[in-house]
């Protein structure tokens, strides 16, 4: 009897030992190629800026196709924008006021970010969206959305407060 118990029991442990060996308990890795949006490359070496004054009654700041529109009453006092589109492999611009990051407005404005200069065909079909980014790193931070106008080949996308930006699929 206490062998029929131990053999019962040691093929009970040797289930339980087998089922575990199936199990995979290794680490899942995921290929970068399908992990989500990623930034559209089309990759300029030039740095261009502009820079402009807008109070109360709003206005906009444009370049090269880039237009951040703000409304009446956005901001209150005059204040110095800076649009910037950095040499880099991305389809990004980067703006502040008064020379800083992370500006807020009183009044939701709106952000068209061009990708005229991608010669790309295969971004007519994509579905295209803004990310806020990392000006540094280029990670994602935030998901903008944004309104894709295939003609134009521009993204637009409402927005609270500046930052960095960038076109994603």
């Amino acid at each position: 009897m206490r062998f029929s118990s131990f053999r019962s029991t040691s093929l009970v442990l040797i289930a339980v030992l087998a089922a575990g060996a199936c199990t995979d308990s290794s680490p899942t890795i995921t290929s970068s190629l399908s992990a989500g949006p990623v930034l559209v490359e089309c990759p300029t070496s030039e740095t261009r800026s502009v820079s402009g004054t807008l109070g109360i009654l709003g206005g906009n700041l444009e370049l090269d196709g880039h237009v951040l529109a703000l409304p009446l009453g956005a901001v209150l006092v005059p204040t110095e924008f800076t649009m910037t589109v950095p040499a880099s492999r991305f389809v990004e611009v980067h703006v502040t006021a008064n020379g800083a990051h992370g500006f807020e407005f009183l009044e939701t404005s709106t952000f068209t970010i061009s990708y005229q200069r991608c010669t790309r065909n295969d971004l007519a079909r994509a579905d295209l969206t803004v990310y806020k980014i990392d000006p540094d790193t280029k990670a994602l931070l935030k998901d903008m959305g944004g309104s894709k106008n295939a003609l134009l080949r521009t993204v637009t996308f409402s927005t609270d407060s500046l930052s960095a930006y960038s076109i994603a699929q």
